[in-house]
């Protein structure tokens, strides 16, 4: 036994000096110097018992991600050197998110830039994490959540540092060295997240929208009467709503600060009725009352809304669902022939099949809920609009309820396809939303709230930015952060922040991370047969059964939109684009720059190119980027199949 515990010693030494070098090598990027300093810093956080927190400084991880990863270098040519910042901020729970005391909870932040790619934007990676915080000391924080808003703008843009973003700075773009200048352009997130950013009061307050002046909540649930220039949150009628200024909202900050200094007799009282008649709450510690960061904040402009929030999140979409199931059951049509109806689609293999979307457990009638999580919520409005159309519409049901409906699928569809936001996209969203919004309103006006509401500022939202953006891609980004915090239980603001920059940075430079659009998923190279030749024979062949597209990861056997260009009448090639519905067969390349898909391409069955015939395939080899979508059908008939699209 002496002898056994003798040799074992040693052993315990070597464990011991190992798990040094591992904490050591984990600790490498964050300690990383550049010109800008070490690329983990710290933020001062008066009043918190942490004093300040770790994070990771935009200036430095962005020097140090493009002298490291020449693809991410290549992407960082911006018009005009210039970048805009978005910044997005959310709770996450490590763990069981059903935790009742939410003892675990972070608050996450993440920025991008509104120049990058749109492919690039709707990814998870190309957000990157600025910090991760503990809820339970939000509250320490002075001034609360809005207060560590006013740190994080003030580091980023105000304070004297080299490290600030409103002096610019320097990257690697392509072979050489770039000053990029970076201005704020908005905050992100979703309705709770962006009212405590600024200190708004937001649906619970009489004056649920900063945006417009007039606009109150709960009147529309009383008699209607004669309210004058204020309007409820059922009016949709655009030209009746007083638009707000950024200016207006600081003077009424302004206001309520010189109230609070004063301090008149009855002054709370004063106070407490202005914030819920304005909609704004006083904060001294928050950005609204720094002067400093007036040039920079725009309190109604980068006041930034996302659509699946105000849809599917608790929103507009989850309303309308439970309503129509509501008129549904009214009507007493069955609820397993949908169910059934449900089970008969087919989806693209990164979508899995939910075993019972329309389960009745998930659906709340009483009280208008759909338990499901958003990407949920978005296959069911395509299934249940394509039940409306192709059951209850011919059967003469509830012809009201399907027309509406179909406008919000069609709505959605575009919202998925068009990242591009442009002023024809806009003046098109925007007649789309109106057109939704008036029979919404009279069917269903128990089921009004503030969502509705904001549903009608989303395209100018998406104009001043450029693009349509969703949280989608943010709340996926919670994935990476979850499994580095999910086994830390100390130091959790400095351990998260190390591991999860660790893991980004091998990722990058080890190339597994790709800043590109369009790459194969595990690919091999193709073996020729004999005395076969291409055009490029001394570059090998390079396949895949799955690959990195533009609408996502497509895979062998999906069925998908093609666009293929098409002749007109007078017969000028390419003079307009056509959409076809083809399976894809594999993938493959030759130089990792130029993809090509096989694909067999089915006959339309009518010109409305919802029904497809796949008896005669004809098989092509396209690029590409002419893939488009990737598409939910269903076989309705022996070879026919019709594909889940809203109905004209």
């Amino acid at each position: 036994m002496q002898n056994l515990l003798t040799s074992d010693a040693p052993l315990g030494e070597s464990d011991r000096l190992e798990r040094l070098a591992l904490g050591q090598a984990n600790q490498a990027h964050a300690q990383t110097q550049t010109m800008y300093g070490p690329v983990v810093q710290f933020m001062q956080l008066p009043g918190s018992d942490l004093e300040q927190f770790e994070f990771i400084s935009p200036a430095a991880f962005l020097n140090y991600l493009s002298s490291a990863c020449n693809e991410f270098s290549n992407m960082l040519a911006f018009p005009n050197n210039s970048a805009t910042l978005l910044l997005y901020g959310d709770e996450m729970t490590p763990g069981n998110p059903l935790r009742a005391d939410g003892g675990r909870a972070l608050l996450n932040f993440y920025y991008t830039f509104l120049e990058f790619p749109s492919w690039f934007l709707h990814k998870k990676d190309g957000w990157f994490v600025l910090a991760s915080l503990r809820s339970s000391l939000i509250k320490q924080i002075n001034g609360g959540v809005a207060g560590l808003i006013t740190r994080i703008m003030r580091t980023l843009f105000v304070d004297d540092s080299t490290a600030s973003l409103s002096k610019g700075i320097f990257l690697k773009v392509g072979n050489k060295t770039e000053l990029i200048h970076i201005k704020f352009g908005g905050f992100f997130g979703d309705e709770k997240g962006l009212k405590e950013f600024l200190d708004y009061k937001g649906a619970s307050g009489v004056k649920p929208c900063i945006g417009c002046g007039n606009v109150v909540n709960f009147e529309h649930k009383v008699a209607k009467r004669d309210l004058g220039e204020i309007v409820t949150l059922a009016e949709i009628d655009r030209t009746k709503f007083i638009q707000m200024t950024g200016p207006e909202v600081y003077r009424m900050h302004d206001r309520l600060e010189e109230i609070v200094t004063t301090r008149a007799k009855g002054f709370r009282d004063r106070l407490d009725g202005l914030e819920i008649k304005w909609g704004v709450n006083y904060n001294p510690h928050g950005p609204l009352a720094d002067r400093a960061l007036r040039s920079i904040i725009d309190p109604v402009q980068h006041y930034l809304r996302d659509w699946q929030h105000t849809f599917m999140s608790s929103g507009v979409a989850v309303l309308h669902i439970a309503s129509v199931v509501r008129v549904m059951k009214a009507k007493k049509i069955e609820w397993d022939v949908l169910d059934n109806f449900s089970k008969e689609w087919v989806y693209p293999r990164t979508l899995k099949p939910h075993p019972d979307l329309f389960g009745k457990k998930y659906f709340d009638r009483k009280e208008l809920k759909v338990k499901h999580f958003s990407s949920d919520v978005l296959r069911i409005i395509g299934i249940l609009n394509m039940f409306m159309q192709l059951v209850l519409k011919p059967a003469g049901l509830m012809l009201a309820d399907c027309h509406c409906f179909n406008l919000l699928h069609r709505i959605t569809v575009i919202l998925q396809r068009s990242p591009r936001m442009t002023p024809t996209l806009h003046a098109t969203l925007t007649g789309l939303i109106d057109e939704y919004a008036e029979p919404y309103a009279k069917l269903y006006d128990f089921a009004i709230k503030v969502k509705f509401h904001h549903m009608l500022h989303l395209p100018d939202n998406w104009l001043s930015l450029g693009w349509i953006l969703s949280c989608f891609v943010t709340e996926r980004k919670h994935k990476d952060l979850k499994l580095a915090s999910l086994h830390v239980y100390r130091g959790v603001e400095h351990t998260t922040t190390t591991n999860f920059l660790n893991w980004y940075m091998q990722e990058a430079i080890s190339g597994r991370l790709r800043f590109k659009c369009n790459y194969l998923i595990n690919p091999r190279v193709m073996s020729l047969p004999a005395g076969c030749s291409h055009a490029h024979a001394a570059e090998p062949i390079y396949t895949a059964g799955s690959m990195q597209t533009q609408c996502g990861l497509a895979c062998k056997g999906d069925l998908a939109l093609i666009k293929l260009p098409s002749s007109d009448a007078s017969g000028d090639a390419g003079a307009q684009i056509s959409e076809c519905v083809g399976r894809l067969c594999g993938f493959f390349t030759s130089n990792d720059n130029d993809f090509y898909a096989n694909v067999e391409l089915f006959t339309p069955v009518d010109t409305d190119g919802y029904d497809w015939d796949m008896s005669s395939p004809s098989s092509e080899i396209i690029n590409a980027t002419m893939i488009s979508w990737l598409l939910t059908y269903m076989e309705r008939r022996p070879n026919v199949i019709s594909i889940c699209m809203w109905r004209r």
